[in-house]
């Protein structure tokens, strides 16, 4: 699925299943989660902004990369599940940044909100560490600013 729009929802904006590709949507002002798949996902250059849970939320085993996730209610990405990994995506203002409620996730060159934190609440997560934007040194670092 790609180049779509899901606006104004009484739930979730998009709900796909295993596998799925999903590019370049717009997902805002839904009740619940802008988007939300399954096993193995791809979710890439999407904006989910205003929705009324996650901004994205994912099982596990998906590629997560370069969306954009602004003031959601919930968290901006919440991974449920395990062995995703989460990459160069831009979270602000969203309950929390980055929720990981499984293991084995991987969590490198994000951009947060300050107040929008990393929660790990798995175990043997990968995650990057987080620095400031302006006086970052480590190539993987997820920036703060």
């Amino acid at each position: 699925m790609s180049d779509c729009t899901a606006r104004g929802n009484g739930s979730d904006g998009i709900v796909a299943g295993a596998t799925s590709a999903i590019s370049d949507c717009i997902v805002s002002g839904n009740s619940g989660d802008g988007i939300r798949a399954g096993d193995a996902a791809r979710i890439s250059g999407c904006t989910a902004r205003q929705n009324g849970g996650d901004g994205i939320e994912v099982t596990g085993g998906g590629f997560i990369a370069q969306n954009l996730c602004d003031a959601n209610t919930s968290s901006g990405i919440n991974a449920t599940g395990f062995s995703n990994r989460i990459e160069g995506n831009t979270v602000l203002s969203s309950g929390s940044g980055i929720w990981l409620g499984g293991s084995g996730n991987i969590v490198i060159k994000n951009t947060l909100g300050t107040a929008n934190p990393i929660v790990d609440a798995g175990a043997w997560n990968r995650i990057a560490p987080i620095e400031d934007a302006a006086t970052a040194t480590n190539p993987y670092a997820n920036l703060a600013h």
